[in-house]
This record gives C-alpha cells, sequence and structure tokens, in this order.
C-alpha cells in the first residue's frame, strides 16, 4: 500500500511537503487575524440597542472600512482628507480628529461619532453633547486591529454577517497576494522608509513587525530589515541601515508632489554601495492609500509584491516596469 504522503513528492514535481507545511502555516497566521468574540476583540462600539443611521466619521480609514461593508448610506459627514471611495466624497466635510469642525458636527445630528484612536478634544466634545462614540476606542495599527474594526462596526450597524464578508474578502485576498510571496522565493530584506525630505536622509523612520504597514509588507513576501527592532516607528540611522543591506528600498510619500529623481539621488549620494541602491531597486511611493489600513491593504499588498518580486511578475505576465517613472500598475519609481 502506498504511502500517504507518496502524492506528495510526485504530483508533477510541484507540491512538496515544504510547501504543504508553508500553505498550512499561511492557513494559519491569516485565521490570527479574524478577531473572536471576547475581551481582545472588543465590545461593540455602539449605543445600546439603538439604531445608528446618521453617524459622523472622522476617519477615512473608517470611511471606507464602513462603506466596504455596505453602511455607506449610514454615514452623514466625513472627514477633510477623505481618498475614497467615489460615493463618500460629496458627504458634507467635518475636519478631521486633529482639527474637528465641531459647529458642522452639531449641525449634521449625529447619532455617533465615529473616530480612531484616542483624541481628547473628540471625545469631551462627544461627551459634552451626548453623542455616543467608541468605547474601548478603535485602534488601526496592525491587521488584528483592522479585523477587529470589521467585527465591531458590524456589530453597530447591526449587520455582522455583512461585515464579516467584506472581511473575508480582505482576507482572502491578502491571503492570495501572501501564496504568492511564499512561492516566490525566501523572504526579500526590504527596508520600508518614512520621512525622507529632499536633499537629505536625515530623520528617517521606519516600520517594524508591530504595525500595520510592516504587516503588509510581510503579507507582499518582504523582510523588514528591522522587522524586530523596538517600537513601532522607530527612527535609524543611516549606519544602522547600510548594516542591514537591505535588497530593496520602499520610500514612501502617499499623496505628496515629490520629485523622484532628486529622492533616488539622495539615496544614490548616500548609500552608493547598498544592494537595494546598486541594483537599481529603490522606489519612491506616492499612491494615497499605501498607509492607510482599510479596504485597500489588499491592493498596497499587491503593490508592493510586485515591486519585491519582479521577476515573479515577469513570469505571471504582468509585464515589465521601466526604470525611473510612475507606471499605472504599482505607480512605484524605480531608478
Amino acid at each position: 500500500m502506498a504511502s500517504p504522503a507518496g502524492p506528495v513528492f510526485t504530483l508533477q514535481g510541484k507540491i512538496t511537503a515544504g510547501a504543504l507545511l508553508a500553505g498550512v502555516l499561511l492557513a494559519l497566521w491569516m485565521e490570527s487575524f479574524s478577531p473572536k468574540p471576547g475581551p481582545s476583540a472588543g465590545s461593540a462600539p455602539g449605543p445600546g440597542t439603538e439604531t445608528c443611521e446618521r453617524v459622523v466619521c472622522l476617519s477615512p480609514a473608517l470611511v471606507e472600512i464602513v462603506f466596504d461593508m455596505g453602511a455607506g448610506r449610514r454615514v452623514a459627514g466625513v472627514p477633510d482628507f477623505l481618498f475614497g471611495p467615489p460615493a463618500a466624497r460629496s458627504l458634507p466635510r467635518v475636519g478631521g480628529a486633529f482639527n474637528p469642525n465641531l459647529e458642522r458636527i452639531l449641525s449634521l445630528q449625529p447619532d455617533f461619532l465615529l473616530f480612531q484612536g484616542r483624541s481628547a478634544k473628540v471625545r469631551a466634545f462627544a461627551l459634552r453633547h451626548g453623542i455616543p462614540f467608541p468605547d474601548p476606542p478603535l485602534e488601526l495599527d496592525t491587521l488584528e486591529d483592522l479585523f477587529g474594526a470589521y467585527w465591531r462596526l458590524g456589530l453597530l450597524f447591526r449587520i455582522p454577517e455583512r461585515a464579516e464578508e467584506a472581511a473575508h474578502r480582505l482576507r482572502s485576498s491578502l491571503a492570495r497576494t501572501a501564496a504568492k510571496g511564499f512561492s516566490a522565493g525566501p523572504p526579500v530584506p526590504v527596508f520600508l522608509a518614512l520621512g525622507h525630505r529632499e536633499g537629505t536622509l536625515a530623520g528617517i523612520y521606519t516600520a517594524t513587525d508591530k504595525t500595520f504597514l510592516g504587516e503588509i509588507a510581510r503579507v507582499a513576501g518582504g523582510a523588514g530589515v528591522f522587522a524586530s527592532a523596538p517600537g513601532t516607528w522607530p527612527q535609524v540611522s543611516l549606519e544602522s541601515v547600510q548594516a542591514r543591506e537591505p535588497e530593496v528600498i520602499l520610500d514612501f510619500h502617499p499623496g505628496e508632489a515629490v520629485r523622484e529623481e532628486a529622492l533616488l539621488e539622495d539615496w544614490k549620494e548616500a548609500l552608493p554601495g547598498l544592494p537595494a541602491v546598486r541594483e537599481k531597486r529603490v522606489y519612491i511611493l506616492t499612491q494615497k492609500f499605501l498607509l492607510m489600513p482599510g479596504p485597500r491593504a489588499a491592493e498596497t499588498a499587491e503593490v508592493l509584491f510586485r515591486l519585491l518580486h519582479p521577476a515573479d511578475r515577469k513570469k505571471l505576465g504582468e509585464g515589465k516596469e521601466g526604470h525611473g517613472k510612475n507606471k499605472e500598475r504599482s505607480r512605484g519609481s524605480r531608478r
């Protein structure tokens, strides 16, 4: 009788025990982002048993999540800096968590005030006017937080099934990208750069694996060179970047009008011997949504995957990317 493990090693030579193990680990890893009812997931941020029909939202990410789960008609006001969805752009603007237009908010007569994190000013305003708000706060620092927000908002809007469907779509998209990342080869050492100002690389920050961005890089098949550094968004020196020898640098400037060639020249002048610089694998990323934890997290993961695994991208028929130009598909710069 053939061993049960036999076919694993003979199926067109493509399936191996290691690949199956990677698939199992991938499934378990993605499942870990599914919030479970209980204290860790947080209670529903809702006003008792009432139905929320006029919600003012001060977080662009939360607006996108609410629309993604099909509750957009209940949003009465949105923050100033809103990138999408299109249906939300015509709604009244109410500032943001740090600069709320309190008079405008009151004029919209909300029955719930939805904001991200701990804004003392907004919280005091809501308490003063008797407007319910998330308690405990809604955080979006990690993928676990993101899926927890879907779960809690599904309870708030009394549509848990639709919220879970939306979360499942996002989880499945991320899993597909992660599977491609696993099959593309070993994780690519990558430096996630933030805070780069033209003319200097002083004051550069990065993201560890304790952040949404760090986890997305991992989904895309990258290994952040500062993944295990203390904290979440540490400031790092050029010497420490040099010592870690990243093969790819992703330089984030979401929504900024930048001179890409000048930014790339900064890297070339400061760290000419770095593998990423030497191999012309420094990318300037300007898409507005890249640092926003929401339904477009899967799109962010795909952008990063294409840049981290260009050979795999070519094999999949997704085309080449030119040097030093923004392309429609990835919109990352390469030099």
